[in-house]
């Protein structure tokens, strides 16, 4: 498996792990459901995990095999502290499976989404795929998802500025957190 090739070591498990917790923090601030849209509820707390991951997996899907084997390692990372944190909140054994399943297949709609969508050179297409993702039953006011959407751009532009050897490393630059101003 490449993953133990790239990533077996201590050190480089705890680039992933360190990686991880960056984007989770991030995305725990507050500021993604008070001014971008997010719904503050479980599924709006992985959607913007997945927003993130997206971004970094974005990064390094065109790079060196050690790269690549950095984005599945980030991808079973966080799939297995989903996991973790499913069996946390009480779910058993049979119902993990499936949630587990239908939350992969959901996170490889968006990352086809985003990428299309952060591909073009307008935000049309990336404020659609927002709406439909961070949808919590409302619709999310154009505002709030044009902030959203000017966040993952610049997010992304940071992280494509980046050396690889820092995102092999565990770093991760990203945009400054929204605030109310658009």
């Amino acid at each position: 498996m490449i993953f133990s090739k790239f990533f077996g070591s201590t050190q480089e498990q705890k680039a992933v792990a360190g990686l991880y917790k960056r984007l989770v923090l991030r995305s725990r601030d507050p500021a993604f459901y008070l001014h971008c849209g997010v719904a503050d509820t479980t599924e709006g707390r992985l959607d913007m995990i997945t927003v993130h991951a997206v971004l970094v997996m974005r990064r390094l899907k065109d790079e060196s095999e050690a790269a690549r084997a950095l984005s599945q390692a980030l991808f079973d990372h966080m799939f297995a502290d989903i996991d973790m944190n499913l069996r946390e909140m009480g779910v058993g054994d049979m119902g993990i499976s499936r949630r587990i399943k239908k939350m992969i297949g959901a996170f490889y709609g968006r990352v086809k989404a985003y990428d299309e969508a952060m591909s073009e050179d307008n935000d049309s297409d990336l404020i659609a795929a927002l709406q439909r993702n961070l949808d919590n039953g409302e619709q999310i006011e154009a505002a709030k998802l044009t902030r959203m959407a000017n966040y993952m751009r610049q997010s992304w532009q940071a992280i494509d500025a980046m050396d690889i050897s820092r995102l092999l490393a565990g770093e991760v630059d990203l945009a400054a957190i929204p605030g109310e101003e658009t």
